[in-house]
């Protein structure tokens, strides 16, 4: 965007990329920029010398790859009593990847070897270990074991995880403590929704709040409704409870008359309120242009555009663009509550 920071950021982006080999090297480059004051480590898994540190990993978790299905099962079953969705469910996940020459097809555990979902690669768990070390394929691993294979790596003593990384390493302590490896703690990552200056003038003069925002569906019809989309919707339910009155009033007549239609009467009715929710729609449709309307229905695609949280969807380098290096530096020192936050900033 044409922003006072663009030309300072789009040049640094510009020459990292030109000064990378490979779209990782840029990705380092780039979180380097931002958080290399604050001492992060940057680790590449696929540079040179990781596949042999993981081979002792492998040995102990292909001696024995049972263990493997049992601390998931474990871990699925504590999860289903407690009323949590399971992640891998026992027998269904690829724990497991090989890397050869034509894919990276996931194996699966069955019958005392490892196969292929179209069951096109069988292979027993000696076999395995002898392709990875004389350097045929690579062993790589699925979700639910990679956790455990960074851990047992560069032991860990927390982890700050996302809600979708919380949610999956939820199944895993039984599968860490068979395996013999370390669990760190977890911690909620920040979470927040960031609001421009020009955004946060809008919302006041809606006499909004972000958080009127940052809910689901029903978020944004309530604070529709406080602009003023509450005056159809009402218009409507109005006109559903009189049509119901009359038609019913209809039907008891036309039985009296002796032109009984009560076993019609219920589809009729569903068909003329079907007409009138199509006609509620387009009401919708065309309130929502009125410039208020729109107004709230563009501050929620900023706020959560396409009805999800700014951090699942947007990059971070145009709000970089707009409102410099400064912005990351003040966000990296924000403290992790584990509650979302929203940040308004000043340009």
């Amino acid at each position: 965007p044409a922003a006072p920071g663009a030309r300072e950021v789009g040049a640094f982006l510009a020459a990292a990329a030109g000064a990378s080999a490979s779209v990782a090297e840029w990705f380092a480059r780039l979180m380097a920029r931002l958080c290399g004051d604050l001492g992060l480590v940057l680790l590449d898994p696929l540079a040179p010398g990781w596949r042999e540190e993981a081979e002792e990993f492998w040995a102990r978790v292909l001696a024995d790859p049972v263990r493997v299905e049992e601390g998931l099962a474990a871990g699925a079953e504590r999860l289903r009593q407690a009323g949590y969705p399971v992640a891998f469910p026992p027998g269904e996940h690829a724990w497991l990847f090989l890397r050869v020459p034509d894919g990276r097809p996931g194996l699966l555990w069955r019958d005392g070897a490892f196969s292929s979902r179209r069951g096109d690669r069988v292979h027993d768990p000696d076999e395995l270990l002898r392709l990875a070390r004389g350097g045929e394929a690579e062993l790589s691993p699925g979700a639910a074991l990679r956790p455990a294979l960074r851990d047992w790596l560069l032991p860990t003593l927390a982890h700050v995880a996302g809600p979708g990384e919380a949610a999956y390493l939820a199944q895993l302590p039984e599968l860490y403590a068979l395996l013999g490896v370390g669990r760190p703690l977890y911690h909620p990552r920040l979470s927040l929704t960031l609001v421009a200056p020009e955004e946060a003038a809008a919302l006041e003069g809606l006499g909004l709040r972000p958080a009127d925002l940052l809910g689901g569906e029903r978020a944004l019809r309530e604070a529709l409704a406080r602009a003023g989309e509450m005056a159809v919707e009402e218009a409507f339910a109005a006109a559903r409870q009189a049509l119901a009155a009359e038609h019913a009033r209809l039907v008891q007549r036309l039985a009296a008359a002796g032109a009984d239609v009560s076993d019609l009467a219920e589809g009729n009715l569903g068909r003329i309120l079907a007409q009138l929710d199509y006609l509620e729609a387009k009401a919708r449709q065309r309130w929502r242009r009125r410039p208020e309307a729109a107004a709230v229905v563009r501050l929620r695609e900023r706020l959560m555009p396409g009805g999800q949280p700014q951090e699942k969807v947007l990059n971070v380098v145009p709000w970089l663009c707009r409102a410099g290096w400064g912005l990351a530096e003040g966000l990296l020192r924000a403290p992790l509550t584990g509650v979302h936050q929203v940040a308004m900033w000043e340009e």
